[in-house]
């Protein structure tokens, strides 16, 4: 199968302050794709720049450079007591994974979701985890595609929001 041109070029690395605006486009434009196609997403159209603010202020914001432009995003995290409660530290958590649809590159949520299985592997931990609306049926079907399981469902860790939560593990060890 040929490389994807895009692919050639492309590196996942902690985002540096410059990258900020671009991986704000990048959760722009993800939810306002989701929004467009009736997906059901608990992101803002503008994302707002103080939800990501922290992740970049503390080293946790990931981002995917294809020759100088920002085209996905994550943040990776050591504990998420607010989604997962108070955990022993054997796993690492994924938020606010996202590409732009407007510039796809072919596999990158797999990639991005790789760099982030390895990272926690290096941390000597042995699960990354994630989260996303028990509703978002596609979403869920994909993370399950990646190796996935199912752990538990859980409260909305939204403010104002209703929908519960999927909660899923994979091993990495």
């Amino acid at each position: 199968m040929p490389v994807d041109r895009s692919l050639r070029d492309l590196s996942i690395r902690p985002a540096r302050p410059d990258d900020f605006s671009g991986a704000l486009a990048v959760l722009t434009n993800a939810a306002a794709w989701a929004r467009d196609r009736g997906i059901e997403g608990w992101w803002p159209v503008p994302f707002p720049p103080e939800r990501l603010r922290p992740a970049l202020d503390r080293a946790h914001l990931i981002v995917a450079d294809a020759s100088g432009e920002i085209v996905g995003t994550m943040v990776v995290e050591w504990e998420d007591a607010r989604v997962w409660g108070e955990e022993p530290p054997i796993a690492g958590y994924v938020h606010l994974l996202a590409v732009r649809h407007d510039r796809p590159v072919r596999g990158l949520g797999q990639l991005l979701l790789a760099w982030a299985a390895d990272r926690v592997r290096e941390n000597g931990r042995s699960l990354i985890r994630l989260d996303c609306r028990a509703t978002n049926r596609s979403l869920v079907t994909y993370y399950e595609s990646q190796g996935f399981r199912r752990v538990r469902e859980a409260p909305p860790p939204v403010p104002g929001e209703h929908r519960p939560v999927v909660l899923l593990e994979k091993e990495v060890a």
